[in-house]
């Protein structure tokens, strides 16, 4: 079994800090580099073409229709990054289920909206190769239903319910169930539930709980990248 880190928090003096552990049979987390980039204004029609054909080859006409929208306000150009300095866009889409939160579907295009990357797509599974991984039939009343047929305990706070792409071996969206039990932030712990979005099938169980670390000098920096887990961006 595998941990993965999933959140740090550094206090301004001392820097006391915690740290919340996900434990799964199947940890999957990839870790971002973020380019300094420039929040997007006047998007190129070009770009904003390219981005719509990729996407549309990925997901279908009918899903990008049906669910996708676009977010102007996070979209963002960089100039590149340390490994290449060819200018670029990042579009950012949004997925919605139902009543559920949205999601992001970020699309990398070059200023001719051609693909920019080894994986100008990211963030949902190829509708077209696996049409029932962008089935939804299931909103967030059903999840909870489902979680509770399995077994999730209700703790001692209310479910964090989430529905978002999970990343890893999964690729595919589904729904977060996570109990929480403990009556400090040291001592909590819980599990988290992902569930088919379309059948209500249990995909994974996994635990999780939060450890403290004591205060360190001041002279002390620590800032590490966040790492997501697999059920929880």
């Amino acid at each position: 079994m595998r941990g993965t880190l999933r959140r740090w928090r550094v206090g301004a003096l001392g820097l006391a800090c915690s740290a919340t552990l996900f434990v799964s049979p199947a940890t999957n987390a990839t870790a971002a580099v973020s380019p300094t980039v420039q929040r997007a204004r006047a998007i190129p029609r070009p770009v904003l073409a390219g981005a719509e054909t990729l996407v549309v080859q990925r997901v279908g006409m009918r899903f990008y229709q049906k669910y996708m929208t676009l977010d102007s306000s996070a979209c963002r150009f960089s100039d590149g990054t340390e490994t290449t300095r060819t200018p670029h866009w990042t579009l950012i889409y949004r997925v919605r289920n139902g009543e559920g939160p949205p999601n992001a579907i970020a699309i990398d295009v070059d200023g001719s909206g051609r693909r920019f990357g080894p994986q100008p797509v990211r963030g949902t599974p190829n509708c077209l190769h696996e049409p029932t991984a962008c089935e939804f039939a299931l909103d967030e009343e059903a999840a909870r239903s489902a979680a509770c047929k399995a077994g999730l305990a209700p703790g001692n706070k209310p479910w964090k319910v989430q529905f978002q792409f999970v990343y890893g071996s999964w690729q595919r969206y589904a729904w977060t169930v996570q109990s929480t039990h403990g009556d400090g932030p040291c001592d909590a712990k819980g599990e988290s539930y992902t569930i088919d979005p379309d059948t209500g099938q249990v995909l994974e169980r996994s635990e999780w709980f939060t450890i403290c670390c004591p205060a360190a000098p001041q002279s002390i920096l620590f800032a590490p990248d966040t790492t997501p887990g697999p059920v929880q961006r």
